[in-house]
C-alpha cells in the first residue's frame, strides 16, 4: 500500500502507512521489515525536503542492518536517499562506508538491487565533484532500468542525470536527459484514468519540480543546440 501511494505521489498517505509499519515491525522484532520501513521513511522525508528527519531515519535503518547477521536488502531500493541524507547531515565518513558496503553486497540473481548501488555511488561521486564518474554510474543505472522495464525508476535516474550534466556545464546533455524524464512521466500519467489522481500525480513533490525544471531548460537552450540522438 505504501509503495502504491508513493507511485501515485501521495506522500502524506505513504508516510502514515510507514510509521505504522515501523511500529508494528519494532513490536514484533522484525528487523528486516523495520529496516525497510525506516529506509522508505528516509526517502519520504528526503523527497519532501525534510533532510534532518531523513538523516535520523537513515541512521536508524543502518543501525538495524549492522545488528543483523545477514544482508537486509529485501525490496530495499531506496538506499540512495540514505546516502544523500548522511552527506547533507555532514556524516561523509559513514556515507562513504555505506556506499562501499552497498556496492560490495552480492545482488544475487536479481539485477534490480544493482540500481540503488549505482545511484548511491553517483550521489557520492557528485558530492565529491567527480561529475564524469557520477554520470557513468547513472548511465549504467538508466540502461539497467530500461532493460528490466522500470519506468518509475527510469525517469528518476534521467532527472538525476540531467542535474549532474547541468552542474558539470553540459547543458545540451542536461536538456536531453530531462526531456527523457518528462517523456516517461507523461507516459505514466497517461495510464492514470482518474483525472483528479492524474493531476495529483503530476503535481507531486517528486515530479512537479522535474517538469518545471525541464520546461525552464527547454526555453533556455536553442533547438539547434540540442542533441537528437538521446543518451
Amino acid at each position: 500500500l505504501e509503495r502504491t501511494y508513493h507511485a501515485l505521489q501521495q506522500w502524506e498517505e505513504a508516510r502514515s502507512i510507514l510509521v505504522e509499519a515501523d511500529a508494528v515491525a519494532e513490536t514484533l522484532d522484525l528487523g528486516r521489515l523495520q529496516a525497510l520501513s525506516l529506509s522508505q521513511l528516509c526517502m519520504n522525508y528526503g523527497v519532501t525536503g525534510e533532510w534532518e528527519a531523513a538523516s535520523r531515519y537513515a541512521l536508524q535503518a543502518i543501525a538495524i542492518r549492522n545488528r543483523a547477521e545477514r544482508a537486509l536488502n529485501m525490496l530495499d531500493f531506496s538506499r540512495q536517499y540514505e546516502t544523500e541524507a548522511l552527506l547533507r547531515a555532514g556524516d561523509e565518513r559513514l556515507a562513504r562506508e555505506e556506499v562501499r558496503r552497498l556496492m560490495e553486497e552480492p545482488p544475487g540473481s536479481n539485477r534490480r538491487f544493482r540500481i540503488p548501488s549505482l545511484r548511491s555511488s553517483a550521489i557520492l561521486a557528485a558530492w565529491e565533484g567527480e561529475w564524469q564518474r557520477a554520470i557513468g554510474h547513472l548511465r549504467e543505472a538508466t540502461q539497467l532500468a530500461a532493460e528490466i522495464g522500470l519506468p518509475g525508476e527510469q525517469w528518476q535516474i534521467q532527472a538525476a542525470l540531467g542535474s549532474v550534466y547541468e552542474t558539470a556545464g553540459e547543458q545540451a546533455q542536461a536538456h536531453t536527459a530531462f526531456g527523457e524524464a518528462v517523456r516517461i512521466i507523461q507516459e505514466l500519467a497517461d495510464g492514470i484514468t482518474d483525472e483528479t489522481m492524474r493531476l495529483r500525480f503530476l503535481g507531486g513533490p517528486q515530479i512537479h519540480p522535474v517538469l518545471q525544471h525541464a520546461q525552464r531548460l527547454a526555453t533556455s537552450i536553442p533547438d539547434d543546440h540540442t542533441e537528437p540522438g538521446g543518451l
